[in-house]
């Protein structure tokens, strides 16, 4: 008779031990943030290929979508990538995700494409989150950066810094 009360105790704290344990199991995300996306790059990009580093910063919101709460945030990325003004290269990226509830997603992505069809620069990357909220989610940031110094290229100095409007959509379903 005690075995079989102390088995039903042992399963009942089991079973509560597993539902009241979100932390464990990757929360469900969707969101889709607008916001603002500045790029440094240094050296500066110039027409001839060479190792550089990218460190951009934005603010995102507000976010719709799930959890809600959720309404905005700032990325912060950083990567070193050979990279010059006509080079498209797809470097790999750290991000470090900061959201409004003090929570953080930080993950490693690349780049997917980036392109410059009429003087900006078009940019999107895909992360994956590796540690903090939503690990596993995907990150996906695309950006328009819109470079007024059109000779930059050109100058010993070459392009230091583009920004524009940036989306930032993160997904983890299951």
């Amino acid at each position: 008779m005690m075995n079989h009360a102390l088995h039903a105790v042992l399963s009942t704290l089991f079973m509560a031990t597993l539902l009241l344990a979100p932390a464990s199991r990757a929360q469900p995300v969707a969101l889709t943030c607008p916001g603002t996306l500045r790029v440094n790059y240094a050296p500066g990009l110039s027409n001839t290929p060479r190792l550089i580093t990218v460190d951009s910063k934005a603010l995102y919101g507000p976010c719709t979508g799930l959890p809600l709460g959720l309404v905005s945030a700032s990325l912060d990325t950083f990567a070193q990538t050979p990279l010059s003004c006509g080079l498209l290269e797809n470097g790999k990226l750290s991000l470090t995700l900061k959201w409004n509830d003090g929570t953080y997603s930080t993950g490693q992505g690349r780049a997917l494409l980036r392109a410059a069809p009429l003087g900006e620069v078009v940019i999107a990357t895909e992360s994956t989150v590796t540690e903090g909220r939503f690990v596993g989610a995907t990150v996906v940031v695309t950006s328009t950066l819109l470079q007024t110094d059109f000779l930059a290229c050109s100058t010993p100095q070459g392009v230091t810094s583009v920004a524009g409007p940036s989306v930032l959509v993160i997904t983890r379903l299951f």
